[in-house]
């Protein structure tokens, strides 16, 4: 069976990176919406890209702390379901920040090489994050 995480299984994996991403989606949505409101605040403008774009991020971000908490539950109570049920949404929210990437990229706004690294950063993370899960599944049919 092939090891995704160094030195330990594939489940404790999925357990420790499923509180690391919980985490980290919770901060970053708190992040993201003091920064929001204080470009609004500066901006004091109605276009409706920014809030279009703002409630956008928003569900994405909620979307992505459910599926977080799935992948957790799915984790400690080794559940398959649950965690193929994380894989897919977690497979799609993965391609969105793909395109996102592409996009921010190809955008003529600023985006400093930091934000890239960060995204790409994620993006691996993630992809990380969906081999150990896919390891840690194989690991629970296996021990059934």
């Amino acid at each position: 069976m092939a090891k995704y995480a160094c030195c330990i299984d594939n489940v404790l994996a999925a357990k420790i990176l499923a509180a690391v991403n919980l985490v980290i989606a919770v901060l970053t949505l708190v992040q993201k919406i003091v920064e929001g409101a204080r470009e609004k605040e500066l901006s004091q403008s109605n276009d409706f890209f920014d809030k279009s774009q703002r409630f956008l991020f928003l569900i994405g971000a909620v979307v992505s702390i459910i599926d977080d908490i799935i992948l957790m539950v799915g984790a400690f109570k080794k559940s398959r379901c649950l965690l193929i049920i994380w894989m897919v949404i977690a497979s799609i929210l993965t391609a969105i920040s793909c395109v996102m990437f592409l996009w921010n990229f190809t955008a003529e706004k600023g985006f400093t090489p930091q934000d890239y690294v960060i995204q790409l950063a994620t993006i691996g993370f993630n992809v990380w994050t969906l081999l150990v899960v896919t390891g840690a599944i194989k690991e629970i049919r296996e021990g059934a």
